[in-house]
């Protein structure tokens, strides 16, 4: 080929590559506008699968104040509570009766999405093809015990009886109950029923039960008393890794005697990964999902949320929808025998 042509050619090449370029960027910007334009003047619902005031209901109202600058188009929120079922009823709405056009995401707690595994027939979805937006903070579940207790050590738990509120069954509080009764020994008198964690706060208060097996750190500072008037002691701690502010509190998972409690312990424990986990449902369009991803993960980067969430002494530590995805991926590949395993005791 000649040196003209050549010339010619790769001006031909050059120009293609430009118009390309211009052609993605004019599609993203396309597919951009588009969100916009759907988003502008909704109405958006943040559905929450407890009753108000707990810190899931904190959380997300939270959250829903300050993501709709984010999102493109800057939607309004509404948040709706629709506790019960076991904590399942926002997680099946939000699935099977809601509209599937991007504007309804729900908000429920961490062990919604380990349902299906456990092979709990009240959980009508898949987690599998569920669209996990992302989780603002990895929680860890504190064990808190009032000061009238007979037990004020974690020693005391396998020794002296201690009756602890518990939220309904499947909720993290039976969970972590039931470990340390059925796997561990621990003498605890379980009453469940209590519709959020507030609800066992006041109970404890009121002395009608002990204590807490599953509290978040959160609601420890929100009663600031607590820890002053030294009303309540730390036992445990619920996770995969401590807290930063309780390097010397035991995690529940010292107590594993051997490898097959490790690895109950961890499949139950994975959800801890999950402290605040946010949802929309399966048939949502994927560039609408990808957007509320994104706002949501911006969100948590947000300096005025992130400083209305030191002011209610909220943690913010957040994993992204896709992260989310993965982690259920592969909790969802454990072996049978295990998950059985692991299903006896937190469903006892």
């Amino acid at each position: 080929m000649g040196a003209h042509a050549r010339g010619r050619a790769s001006g031909i090449a050059i120009v293609g590559v430009a118009w390309v370029a211009g052609a993605c960027l004019c599609a993203t910007g396309a597919r951009a506008d588009a969100i916009a334009d759907f988003y502008k003047g909704k109405q958006m619902t943040m559905v929450i699968g407890i009753p108000p005031g707990g810190g899931y209901d904190i959380y997300a109202r939270l959250v829903a104040r300050h993501m709709s600058r984010h999102i493109p188009g800057e939607p309004t929120f509404i948040a709706q509570n629709m506790p019960g079922g076991g904590e399942l009823t926002a997680a099946n709405y939000v699935v099977n009766t809601a509209t599937q056009n991007g504007t309804v995401i729900g908000a429920v707690v961490r062990t919604v999405p380990f349902q299906p595994l456990y092979g709990n027939t009240a959980a009508k979805f898949d987690a599998m093809t569920v669209n996990w937006l992302g989780s603002s903070n990895q929680d860890v579940g504190l064990f808190v015990v009032w000061h009238t207790a007979k037990a004020q050590s974690l020693d005391d738990l396998f020794k002296n009886e201690v009756v602890v509120g518990a939220n309904p069954a499947g909720s993290d509080t039976v969970t972590y109950a039931n470990i340390l009764k059925y796997l561990f020994d621990a003498k605890l008198k379980i009453v469940s029923g209590y519709p959020g964690s507030e609800d066992i706060a006041l109970a404890m208060q009121r002395g009608e039960v002990e204590a807490t097996p599953s509290y978040s750190w959160a609601g420890v500072q929100r009663h600031a008393d607590w820890l002053a008037d030294k009303k309540v002691r730390i036992l445990l701690q619920n996770g995969l890794k401590k807290l930063a502010d309780f390097p010397d509190t035991p995690l529940i998972m010292d107590l594993a005697r051997n490898a097959e409690d490790r690895s109950i312990l961890e499949l139950i424990l994975g959800q801890t990964t999950f402290g605040r986990p946010y949802f929309m449902g399966p048939n949502v369009p994927k560039d609408r999902v990808a957007a509320m991803r994104d706002a949501f993960m911006a969100t948590m980067a947000d300096q005025t949320f992130l400083e209305e969430a030191r002011k209610q002494k909220l943690e913010i530590d957040p994993i992204s929808g896709t992260e989310m995805q993965a982690v259920i991926a592969r909790v969802y590949k454990t072996p049978r025998d295990v998950v059985e395993r692991a299903n006896a005791i937190r469903s006892r």
